[in-house]
């Protein structure tokens, strides 16, 4: 097998909308007996380390390996899928040059808070006789590494524990989430005649999926509160869809309007755009007519 030396280190994200962290642990277990078994059998990838983001319906996998397209078969081989791999860099505070690790943890779950959790594999003596200081060190430095690209930073560098002090346990903040009120732009495409095709909108995204829009186009009175959902989808990616009551000039029930987004999250995680569908119904649950539109969304911060 070939030579560490030679490795890189990539972290591979995984997003799985909709699933529980029980099934994300279950994940994470078939997944390290996969890529290990496949270590065993000659394959040069090198499991390090995960982590479960809850919150963030993810898991992301630290490994080190001869070529990004090794890690790509890898995960092929295991039958696993993945979003994305990106080639990592993980140092130690007052000391980048300390080598890594490779046995530092098997499971870094991340709730608010990263938690080190020893491997359960027992390394080489020579690994033995490592410092542990520098084993917690490395096992931080790869949880702040993911946390933060979780969280849609760049990092060239996560910094871990401090020379000569124990290491501390990082914070670690849950992004890629729309919770909150935003102030969007709304653009219609193909409005009819006497429809405005440009207004403002609140959106308060409720933790749990919940959604409730408002807006500022013309006839408030002929419209109620829109209700709504929305999930996540992937990286960046959500949907939503909300309706709302319409009523005529006399105030008699009018049918509703259903609105469909796909949206997409900037990088700032403080900004999105989406692409609107509307459909206009009529009480019997006909669409009567579709809009198109576009939005571009920032959040409100007190």
């Amino acid at each position: 097998m070939e030579s560490r030396e030679h490795f890189s280190t990539f972290l591979v994200e995984q997003y799985r909308p909709g699933v529980d962290v029980e099934h994300l642990g279950r994940c994470v277990a078939s997944l390290q007996t996969a890529l290990r078994d496949l270590e065993r059998h000659g394959t040069p990838v090198h499991f390090l380390c995960s982590v479960i983001v809850p919150g963030d319906e993810s898991i992301l996998v630290v490994v080190d390996a001869a070529s990004e397209q090794l890690v790509q078969d890898a995960y092929v081989s295991a039958g696993m899928a993945y979003d994305r791999i990106s080639v990592a860099i993980a140092e130690t505070a007052g000391n980048p040059t300390t080598p890594r690790e490779p046995h530092v943890a098997d499971v870094v779950r991340v709730d608010s808070v990263a938690h080190v959790n020893p491997s359960i594999s027992t390394p080489p003596e020579s690994e033995r006789n490592q410092p542990m200081q520098n084993m917690k060190r490395t096992v931080i430095a790869a949880a702040t590494l993911v946390a933060a690209i979780a969280a849609g930073t760049t990092a060239t560098g996560a910094l871990a524990g401090g020379a000569g002090g124990p290491s501390q346990s990082k914070v670690v903040p849950i992004g890629q989430q729309l919770n909150g009120t935003w102030q969007t732009t709304v653009t219609l495409s193909d409005a009819p005649p006497g429809i405005d095709t440009t207004f403002l909108a609140l959106d308060t995204f409720l933790p749990g999926g919940g959604l409730l829009v408002s807006s500022s186009a013309s006839g408030p009175n002929l419209r109620s509160l829109a209700h709504g959902t929305w999930v996540r989808t992937g990286n960046r990616r959500f949907s939503s869809t909300f309706s709302w009551f319409r009523f005529d000039p006399t105030g008699k029930f009018a049918g509703t309007q259903r609105v469909r987004r796909t949206i997409s999250l900037g990088a700032d995680l403080k900004s999105f755009q989406s692409v609107d569908v509307i459909e206009i119904i009529a009480p019997t649950g006909a669409v009567v007519a579709t809009i198109h539109g576009t939005e571009q969304g920032t959040v409100l911060e007190g």
